[in-house]
Order: C-alpha cells, then structure tokens, then sequence
C-alpha cells in the first residue's frame, strides 16, 4: 500500500507542473521551463521542480515495491518511505521558488518542508533501528513457564 502512495503523490506532482504551482527559482539551465501567463512566473525560465518531485516520487515507489518484496518487518516499508521522501523533499525545496513559509534558524532560514523533513528524518531513522532490534528471547525458565501454562 505504502509504495503506491509515493506513486500518486508522483502523479500529484505532474499536476502541480500542468497548473504552474509549485514552481522553481529562475535558472539559465537547459533544463528550465518557461510558462504561459497567467502563471505566476509566466515568461520566465524556471526549475521544473514540479517534475524533480515527481520523479522522485515514482523512483521511490519503485524502490518501495522492491523493498517490500524482501522485507517482512512490519513498518519498515512505511519508515522506508519517510526517509527517502525526508530527503527528496529536503533536496527539492533548494530550487524552489513559490511562497510558501520559511523557519528561521539562526542568520539562515529554512523552508517550511525542509523544517519537517528535518524533523521527520530522524525519527524515521530511530523507527527503523528499533524495528530492527534483535527481539530478547526468553529464559528456559520463561519457556517452561509458558508450557506449564498451556497444559
């Protein structure tokens, strides 16, 4: 379920590009876009940030669904998820530039999903190492205990 989460956020992002939000800062790259007016940055070339996300998107979602073929611990395919999402949206948001909050920190500032993403990384890291804690197995007496109990 989770993988395909990323796969509609993935598609989300697409038309967020199709209705010009979520744009990026002005560039000279080959790799800039130029939108029609009304848009807000119509006639300027802009980062497609919007096809950044969505890629990242779609590149988790594959990830996601490789991973869970694998893994049976429940909960690390949905940890798995926020940190990679964590971390791409981290990375995209150094290219956006459509208003959308900041945090102040310190003589540097953050935007508003770089502050979760912050936030939300490491707890999503803290999650997967205890997932992954080995589980304490019990004493022979516990064990025996336990027999005795269901007899």
């Amino acid at each position: 379920m989770i993988p395909f989460i990323a796969m509609v956020q993935g598609f989300g992002r697409i038309g967020c590009f199709l209705a010009g939000c979520c744009y990026g800062a002005p560039t000279d790259s080959f790799l800039g876009v130029t939108f029609p007016a009304p848009h807000a940055m119509a006639g300027i070339k802009v980062w497609p940030t919007q096809l950044f996300s969505a890629a990242g998107d779609f590149a988790i979602c594959g990830i996601l669904l490789l991973f869970s073929i694998k893994e049976r611990k429940k909960g690390m395919v949905c940890v798995l998820y926020a940190i990679l999402y964590s971390v791409g949206r981290f990375i995209v948001e150094f290219f956006r530039a459509d208003p959308r909050g900041a945090v102040a920190l310190g003589s540097r500032s953050l935007s508003t999903s770089q502050f979760i993403s912050l936030l939300v990384l490491p707890i999503a890291i803290g999650a997967a190492v205890l997932i992954n804690l080995p589980k304490e197995s019990k004493t022979k007496e516990e064990v025996k205990e336990d027999e005795e109990k269901q007899d």
